[in-house]
């Protein structure tokens, strides 16, 4: 994997591993023009700070984020609950829960899942999103399988960007837009219309069309499954209200109960989309990472979750460990999981998709 910084290509020679290419940065050299920068010196008044887990010169230090620089390889474990990221990362191992609403206004979690290990492609932000820990997002749980944390590559820090925007932004354009948003605002509450937030008064300014979601009022915020419809030599059969009486090895059953990116957090709670939810609840299957003793022995590696019928907790063989996830993308369509029954040589592709 081929990584661009500035002026600098890296690449990445396999992914969970401690990266060589770290020492080719002068974090001295940086931190000194970040000092040397009027303003940025005191950083408590420009960006929020916070303390994160580092590899330097192979060991895990704790450093303050504000001394983070692209290249830098940074560790989170099942410790950093509800972590504020502070910088842009990428991650290389596990998978990570993550709340992007302060970004998207979306409540649902999101799963980031480690960046594929291929010499032949370059790292883009909008590419691999999926892939990507945005800073100003919170991560929520920790998923990893074989260590107890994940590692993850920093890509942007906020003290670069705020480089940038010293030299690049005129020192009253702030206070202008500042004064012709508020000069709007009470126009349009003259009319009638409450802004609440005034920093979207610019960007409606250019809206054309408006479409309002009426969920919740013509309809209902939640969803129900009132069965599914099985496919059999290209056809559809006769629908099954109660999918719980369906075989294990049943592929539509394990689809359901094994093909999302759900996770359990520390208060035995389940994360994920609505969607997910009910298909996991109907089919009545639950996380049993708890009741393995020896995930190694059970499963070969380790996965990162382990779910079950819930009636057959008794059951170690009654198991499916989800290996590796590759979560829905609206490019591609799909959503594809690899699961491993226990104590069975073979893998399981699950697809779905819309």
């Amino acid at each position: 994997m081929w990584f661009y910084f500035n002026c600098d290509w890296l690449e990445i020679t396999q992914a969970g591993q401690d990266y060589p290419f770290q020492d080719c940065f002068d974090r001295e050299y940086v931190e000194n023009v970040v000092k040397a920068v009027p303003g940025l010196t005191n950083t408590g008044n420009l960006h929020s700070e916070s303390e994160i887990s580092v590899i330097r010169d192979e060991h895990v230090v704790k450093l303050a984020s504000r001394h983070l620089v692209p290249g830098d390889v940074i560790t989170l474990s099942a410790d950093n609950h509800r972590l504020a990221m502070e910088c842009d990362a990428v991650l290389m191992s596990g998978t990570c829960i993550v709340d992007e609403s302060s970004l998207t206004g979306e409540s649902v979690p999101i799963s980031k899942v480690a960046l594929t290990d291929d010499q032949n492609t370059l790292y883009l932000p909008k590419t691999h999103s999926i892939n990507t820990l945005y800073a100003g997002t919170r991560v929520l749980n920790v998923l990893s399988g074989d260590h107890n944390y994940v590692k993850a590559i920093v890509v942007r820090t906020a003290i670069i960007v705020l480089d940038v925007a010293t030299f690049l932004v005129p020192p009253l354009l702030p206070a202008v837009i500042t004064s012709i948003n508020a000069h709007s605002q009470r126009r349009l509450r003259r009319k009638g219309v409450y802004c609440l937030d005034p920093n979207a008064i610019n960007s409606c300014g250019s809206v054309d069309v408006v479409c309002f979601d009426k969920t919740g009022t013509l309809t209902d915020d939640s969803i129900e499954l009132s069965g599914v419809l099985p496919v059999d030599d290209q056809s559809f059969g006769e629908p099954i209200r109660d999918v719980t009486t369906l075989s294990t090895d049943n592929k539509l059953l394990l689809s359901l109960g094994c093909c999302h990116s759900l996770s359990q957090n520390e208060h035995g709670d389940i994360e994920g989309e609505s969607i997910d939810m009910k298909l996991f609840e109907h089919c009545q299957w639950r996380f049993k990472k708890g009741q393995v003793v020896d995930d190694k022995l059970i499963f070969g590696n380790k996965p990162e979750r382990i779910v079950g019928p819930d009636n057959g907790h008794g059951d170690i063989n009654i198991m499916f460990g989800i290996v590796r996830q590759f979560p829905f993308e609206s490019i591609n369509r799909r959503q594809t999981v690899v699961i491993k029954r226990a104590y069975d040589q073979s893998y399981i592709v699950l697809m779905k998709g819309a």
